[in-house]
Parts: C-alpha cells; structure tokens; sequence
C-alpha cells in the first residue's frame, strides 16, 4: 500500500508537472504572437503611411506640373514643363489607379484622372491608324534621319547601319566636317548631297541616290541655323523635301531663336508645293504648342499616327547617364496625300538620338487629299 501510493503520489506530481507546463507555453505563445502582432502592426503602419505620403505627393506634382504646362505660353520654362507631358500622363495614370485600390477620396481620383486626359489629349491620338494604304504596285521612297551628334567618333558603326538600312535618302543633322569626309569614303552610292557641315551642333545634309532638284540652303530666323529644301524623285509626283534643326530652347533668347525659326518655317512651308516631306530634329514634342501650332497652321500630318509616341531622346545612358528615353523630337511631317508605309526607330550608332526611319508613298489619283 505505501508503494502504491508514492506511485500515486509520483504520477500525480507529473501531470501537474506537465499541466503546468501546457500552461506556462500556452501563456508564452499568447505573450509572444501579440508582440509580434504589435511589432508587426507598427511596420504595416510605418509602411501605409509612407505610402500615403509618396502617393500624395506624386499627386501633388501630377496637378501643379499639368497646370504649369497647361500655362506653356507665357514662359519659356513652362515650355519645357511640356515637353514632358507624356511622362505626366503616364504618371497621372498611375496615380489615379493606386488611389482607385486604396479606396482614396472619389475626388482625388476624379482630379487626377483630370490631369491624364489633360496630358493625353494629343497622345493617346497616335494610337490609332489612320486608314491610309498605299495602292497595290504603287512606288515608295526610304528615307533615314540621323542626328549623329558632332562628338560622335563611330564613323564605322554609322555606316554599317546606313548600308543595312539602304534608304533612298539620307537626312542628316549635327553634319560634321569630319564626318563629311567619312561619308565621301564610306557612301559612294549616294553621290547627290546638299550639305553645310559645321563644327557646332547644327550642320546639316541631305545625301540622295538619285538627283535632288531645285537643292538650296534656307535659314530661318536669327538663329543663323541652315535647313535643306529641294525635291525628290521616284515617286509618281515630285517630292517636296525640308530637312531642318531647330534650336533647342533651353535659355531665354535660345527660345526666342527657337519661336522665331518656327514662325519663318511656318510661312515658307506654306508657300511649297505638294507632295511635301518636312523632317528634323525640332527640340520639341507634337504636343508642345509650337510644333503643334505649325502642324494646324500647315495642315502636316504626324507620320506617327498609328504607330505611338517612339521617342527618339536621349539614348540610355548617354545623356548624363539618364536611363530612359523620354523626348520625341526627331520628325516627319507628311502632307495629306502620302502614305506613311512604315516607320521605326533604329537602333543605338553612338549618337545621343536614336535613328528614324521611314517608307512612304503617295495616295492614288482618285484619292482626293485634304485641301492646305
């Protein structure tokens, strides 16, 4: 019986051992998940409310920028605040989303769904085709702008991409003495050029496999920057052609250069016969109200439509290593009556633009095209 019961007595210490400890981690683990609930309900926290704060101040950039570049007119800073309206829309999209799943104010996401369309209004435009077709056997002309940048040593690489590309015609912008002479070695098939190179960035020249007619050099504004005219063969019409480069308008009286170039080339394109190609580099988007002012005023179509924004600048990583391209203002302007084929951006030769390519052709006879 003593044995029995110190048995007993031993079992039952046991289980009041192991009550005790079924207790004690019980109360650990209640202990320990509600620290770690609070530690982690403080991060969640730290988190949401830096988020609220970068989404409201991309917000807060969203609308002041859109109403600085709404105001483009009166200052010239306004003017490049503008040229950056793609990347606003971009970001006002985002924004309007990001507020949609955080279940933001309605009117916060109506104000910035306000701010995309504001910026989007000339962009989302390019997006859709413009039903022109070229006719069945009907002749097309390639044409290839380069802006090779005066700095550019890759004279080799340069030409390797002009001979895979083949175009009928080259439109080349920041022409170089150096590159002058390069191009007389490496380019003999195209024997035709009007050219004024210069050591700055705004020599200029056009270089054709066949005869350009009527070739001049033409100067538009104070500026002093040349531009090439002429006309085109190997199409059912001659092709009126001007090859230009405006000034950028990075300074006050850069943009009065800038301005005025637009105004002088406004009136002179006026004046020229149809069919009509006008290209270069403008230093400004479509949706900058100069360029956009010139394209009503001339009644030129963008030979993007259809085909999106393609931007052309600043190549990554060369521009102070900027990452992105993020400017459009390499162009081609087409009067009603051609048909864009194709167009493309090319590939990276060492400049700080990107290369634009085109194929074009023109409508036929019984088409009847826009009135200038």
């Amino acid at each position: 019986m003593r044995y029995s019961y110190k048995y007993r007595y031993l079992v039952e210490r046991i289980l009041n051992c192991g009550q005790l400890y079924r207790n004690a981690a019980v109360t650990f683990h209640r202990v320990y998940c509600a620290e770690m609930t609070t530690q982690s309900d403080v991060k969640q926290s730290k988190i949401e409310r830096a988020l609220k704060i970068l989404a409201l101040s991309v917000f807060t950039a969203c609308v002041v920028l859109t109403f600085l570049a709404e105001c483009e007119r009166a200052n010239w800073t306004l003017y490049l605040v503008a040229q950056l309206r793609l990347e606003l829309f971009a970001l006002s999209i985002l924004t309007a989303a990001v507020f949609g799943v955080l279940e933001y104010p309605k009117k916060l996401i109506l104000i910035v769904t306000i701010c995309a369309l504001l910026n989007g209004r000339q962009i989302i435009p390019l997006y859709f085709p413009s039903g022109n077709k070229l006719p069945t056997n009907a002749q097309s002309l390639r044409v290839l702008q380069i802006n090779l940048n005066f700095k550019n040593q890759e004279f080799q690489k340069v030409s390797s991409y002009i001979h895979k590309i083949n175009p009928d015609v080259l439109l080349i912008s920041e022409l170089t003495p150096t590159w002058v002479k390069a191009f007389q070695k490496s380019l003999p098939d195209y024997p035709n050029v009007t050219c004024v190179p210069r050591e700055d960035t705004y020599g200029i020249g056009v270089y054709s496999k066949s005869k350009i007619e009527n070739a001049k050099v033409e100067y538009f504004g104070p500026a002093g920057h040349p531009s090439v005219t002429g006309t085109l063969g190997g199409l059912e019409k001659p092709i009126t052609i001007l090859h230009t480069h405006i000034q950028g308008p990075v300074k006050d009286h850069f943009f009065e250069w800038h301005r005025e170039h637009y105004e002088k080339m406004t009136m002179n394109v006026l004046t020229m016969k149809t069919p009509l190609l006008v290209s270069g580099d403008t230093n400004s988007n479509t949706w900058s109200y100069l360029l956009s002012d010139f394209l009503q005023a001339t009644k030129l179509l963008d030979s993007r439509q259809g085909r999106g924004v393609q931007l052309t600048w600043p190549v990554p990583g060369y521009w102070r290593q900027f990452p992105f391209t993020v400017l459009a203002i390499d162009h081609y302007f087409v009067s009603p009556e051609i048909v864009v084929v194709n167009r493309k951006i090319g590939e990276d030769i060492g400049s700080d633009h990107f290369p634009v390519y085109m194929e074009f052709g023109l409508q036929s006879r019984t088409a009847s095209p826009k009135p200038r």
